[in-house]
């Protein structure tokens, strides 16, 4: 063994049993939490509130979604929702916060004895299944309020309802909630009756069963504005995730608490046009000298004699698949003369997939 760290990425609970605790020698192992690290507040900045937890949340978030946050005497253990952000924040040696005297230190989180061990497996069954996170499919999510504006400076009740409609059984491991800093305009939190709170090793859910979930926001006076969150159904086998969005303060139309549709495509970029004459302005005007590869065939266009004539080219059926198969070639399309007219076909198959993209063909 060293002193060096060693993540755990598949290690069982059995397993990481039989390390030995950490010592001051060479002969010991230690093992590290491949999603948790350790920042370091000698000084109280956080829990004093010198230095906020928004402010931290959104340092964290510079490297990575943070997944829970929470004190430990003068430390903070931060679960990264990834485990790239966990390496990252300890390899840069120290958090920056603005507004914090004094960068606080990041440390690795070393996994030592059965609770920790536990935890830390089930956080690693927990990132894995949300890579995996699916639509509701078999599964019927309720939110069971009216879709009414919350007043600020108050708390709010209301449930959750998940229910089986396939024939399947499922089992219900947890259900989780994102962290939110407590100083926060808004706080969600999950009230009693989570699976994970009553010490089963899950809730089964048979065909027709429903689990109801129990939610609170809390909202500081003055809020205004539509909050979301995301609830995570943690099953044995995959994760379900439901957006929740809560207007506070306000009397917006009950249809933005929809979630939020994709983006709309940007639109086609003009043709530059010559506001003097309306022509379409050359890509070399007379006079300029360019040196790029391939050049040569631009400004030679007006001679060509015909002695290659130009072939058809079916357009492929499927063109915006045939075009994205191809990004991770280096495109020239000016590359050489010999290719030259293979290469204005794939140009003309480029612009046949962007519109096909805008228009929705």
């Amino acid at each position: 063994g060293s002193f060096g760290p060693q993540p755990l990425i598949a290690h069982s609970v059995q397993s990481l049993l039989r390390v030995p605790a950490m010592r001051h020698n060479a002969n010991s192992e230690r093992v590290f939490s491949t999603h948790r690290a350790v920042i370091v507040d000698y000084g109280r900045a956080i829990s004093g509130g010198t230095v906020s937890q928004v402010a931290v949340h959104a340092a964290l978030e510079e490297y990575g979604r943070v997944w829970h946050m929470e004190q430990m005497g003068s430390k903070w253990l931060v679960t990264f929702q990834a485990a790239p952000a966990t390496s990252a924040l300890i390899a840069s040696g120290a958090l920056v916060v603005e507004g914090a005297p004094e960068p606080f230190p990041a440390e690795h989180y070393q996994v030592v004895g059965k609770k920790s061990c536990v935890e830390e497996e089930r956080l690693l069954h927990l990132m894995e299944n949300m890579k995996r996170a699916t639509k509701s499919g078999s599964m019927k999510i309720e939110d069971v309020r009216e879709p009414q504006p919350i007043a600020a400076g108050t708390s709010f009740d209301w449930s959750i309802r998940l229910t089986n409609r396939g024939t399947q059984p499922r089992t219900l491991l947890s259900v989780e909630v994102p962290y939110q800093p407590a100083d926060a305009p808004v706080c969600f939190s999950l009230l009693k009756g989570t699976p994970q709170s009553k010490g089963k090793q899950g809730l089964l859910l048979s065909q027709t069963f429903s689990h109801t979930q129990a939610v609170r926001l809390v909202s500081r006076p003055g809020t205004a504005g539509v909050f979301r969150t995301r609830l995570v159904f943690n099953f044995s086998t995959y994760a379900l995730v439901h957006e929740v969005a809560v207007e506070v303060g306000g009397a917006l139309d009950p249809r933005s608490l929809a979630p939020r549709p994709p983006p709309p495509p940007p639109p086609a970029a003009a043709r530059p046009l010559s506001d003097a004459t309306g022509e379409l302005i050359p890509a070399l005007p007379p006079g300029r000298v360019c040196k790029l590869p391939g050049v040569r065939l631009l400004t030679t266009a007006g001679t060509y004699k015909g002695v290659k004539p130009l072939q058809e080219f079916e357009l492929p059926a499927d063109i915006v698949k045939t075009v994205e198969g191809r990004r991770g070639a280096s495109f020239n399309p000016w590359k050489t003369a010999q290719n030259y007219r293979t290469r204005l076909h794939e140009l003309l198959w480029l612009e046949e997939a962007q519109q096909a993209q805008h228009t929705h063909a």
